[in-house]
């Protein structure tokens, strides 16, 4: 059949194929997928989820009542990392700011109460954090203790694989918020600032509060602002690796 650069022609007729980056845009601090956990069978505790950046910035948890476990084939055939009343840590390991770019996957088992995906704990009363679902029902919310964003996700299904990101360019409201590249209007943008160091975990605040209740496949978290195409690269590398919609080209 004749073909033209990922074009597939019939008379009257042109699909275009997209194809998805086998990789994320480089300069990420930490990235923790699922599939990079080696040596575990399904449901498994897992002491560490490494750090794929190269940065050796590991999640770990030395508590067999607090580990998450290793689950198989959850995700377009890929593992995932379930989570309940559990979390892992890389403690103070590294700084993060108010200019920063993380993208996810997840499913959610629980789309009711507030839970916290990625939190930094920098003291008892200052908290910075991505919950999902957020303060509202069919939402994520981002922020900290004192001010926080949230943004409609609708009608969020249980079990439904999604591809979130945030971005944000310096202090106040300069975040914007992706859903399958998608840009979502926010109920509230909040004027927040992220404090730059703290305990990072997965799963919960370091607290005990707020868990999240679902899988974690994959996040990568950028320092930095990235630009749109390299933020949208990243989305098209989770999408393709997880067989996710994208609502761009």
């Amino acid at each position: 059949m004749p073909t033209t650069r990922g074009r597939v022609r019939l008379p009257g007729i042109s699909f275009v194929k997209t194809v998805y980056p086998a990789v994320p845009p480089a300069g990420m601090t930490a990235w923790y997928k699922a599939n990079a956990i080696v040596g575990l069978n399904d449901d498994d505790l897992i002491a560490t989820w490494p750090d794929s950046s190269g940065n050796a910035y590991d999640m770990l948890q030395a508590d067999d009542a607090l580990k998450p476990k290793y689950k198989v084939n959850i995700i377009n055939g890929q593992p995932t990392v379930r989570f309940a009343t559990d979390y892992v840590t890389c403690g103070n390991a590294f700084s993060i700011g108010n200019n920063f770019t993380i993208l996810f996957v997840c499913t959610l088992a629980n789309t009711t109460t507030r839970q916290t995906i990625f939190g930094q704990e920098n003291t008892a009363s200052s908290f910075n954090f991505i919950d999902f679902p957020g303060e509202v029902d069919g939402s994520f919310s981002i922020g900290n203790t004192v001010s926080a964003s949230t943004v409609p996700v609708a009608n969020p299904v249980l079990g439904m694989a999604y591809l979130i990101s945030i971005v944000k360019n310096g202090s106040g409201t300069t975040q914007t918020y992706y859903q399958s590249g998608m840009q979502l209007t926010p109920n509230t943008n909040a004027s927040y600032n992220f404090t730059a160091d703290g305990a990072k975990g997965l799963g919960r605040r370091a607290a005990g509060t707020q868990s999240f209740s679902g899988d974690l496949a994959e996040i990568i978290i950028y320092t930095s602002t990235l630009s749109s195409a390299d933020r949208l690269s990243g989305e098209r590398y989770l999408a393709g690796k997880y067989n996710i919609r994208m609502y761009v080209a």
